[in-house]
């Protein structure tokens, strides 16, 4: 099954209680010092198949990694979206202990964000951080993301009696049920459905969206984020489940290969080994297994980055 986002329509994403989030104008973060445990099912065949259960810490500024950090130190800071963070399994930047080479670690991975919230993110955290190394961990779908604020308003909670757990999700499967759709959204869900249509959809995207508005102001951000680094700077591409399963590139990452090739931007690739199984069922995040693939190729890019500097 190639993975799309019909399923998202079927997920329910569920967090211990209390709050989350801290909203800004133009970025979010979560609240700092904070223990959560975080509980996704997917809806599927009546039953409610629980595709993850995991805990995570944020530290003094609301970031997701055990570590706190201070200001009087040279650091490296990660960038990037819900692989970043570690959305899935105990986030994965925790195995760098909080330091690498003698530099303080940064987890500015933030769950939905793309490269123009990438760049809010850095300009919040440098303002009060000293950032010396910009690491950008991406996906191809990221240059197709604006900004987008996270509310506690539309978090699920997990109820005190977890008994209740099953009577809780079926009564908002109800609620989803109820809700009616438009014909427009019903057509992109049968459109998206199709395996045609996801085997065709980088060469479909290469006419839709070659205007595209989000792109260009993502490109914008990337070539803003490199000035304000001086260079001091790379991006790190994350194969997908769906460009492992097609066995073929998302437009987005072929635009953002030769975007960095053309304005001679370093970048780097962890394709996990092309292993479906480094992802969680359905859901297509990487799974504790994948994000220490993940770890140990960023670690490996990192340290090679640093004996060439």
């Amino acid at each position: 099954k190639i993975p799309n986002d019909n399923r998202y329509k079927y997920r329910y994403m569920l967090y211990s209680k209390g709050k989350l989030f801290d909203e800004y104008k133009n970025f979010f973060k979560y609240q700092p010092n904070l223990s959560k445990r975080n509980l996704h099912f997917y809806y599927k065949e009546n039953k409610f198949l629980k595709i993850w259960d995991y805990e995570f810490s944020t530290n003094n500024f609301g970031l997701v990694q055990k570590s706190d950090i201070y200001s009087d130190k040279d650091s490296i800071l990660f960038l990037g979206d819900s692989f970043t963070e570690g959305q899935g399994a105990t986030p994965w930047i925790d195995n760098f202990e909080g330091i690498i080479s003698s530099f303080q670690v940064i987890n500015g991975g933030i769950i939905g964000t793309g490269f123009q919230q990438f760049e809010n993110i850095y300009d919040h955290i440098s303002e009060n951080f000293r950032i010396n190394k910009v690491v950008i961990i991406y996906i191809g779908g990221d240059l197709r993301r604006g900004i987008s604020i996270a509310s506690d308003e539309n978090i699920l909670f997990i109820p005190d009696d977890e008994k209740q757990l099953d009577n809780f999700l079926s009564e908002q499967q109800k609620l989803r049920s109820k809700r009616k759709e438009k014909i427009m959204e019903r057509l992109r869900f049968i459109v998206r459905d199709m395996y045609l249509y996801n085997i065709l959809r980088t060469q479909i995207n290469t006419f839709r969206l070659k205007n595209d508005l989000t792109i260009k102001k993502n490109f914008e951000s990337i070539h803003s984020l490199v000035k304000k680094n001086n260079d001091n700077i790379i991006f790190i591409n994350i194969k997908t489940a769906n460009e492992i399963i097609t066995g073929q590139e998302s437009y987005e990452t072929k635009l953002l290969n030769n975007f960095f090739i053309k304005h001679n931007y370093p970048s780097y690739k962890c394709d996990l080994s092309d292993d479906i199984s480094n992802f969680h069922e359905i859901d297509y995040h990487p799974n504790k297994k994948g994000y220490n693939e993940i770890f140990n190729c960023v670690k490996e890019i990192i340290y090679g980055e640093l004996i060439k500097s």
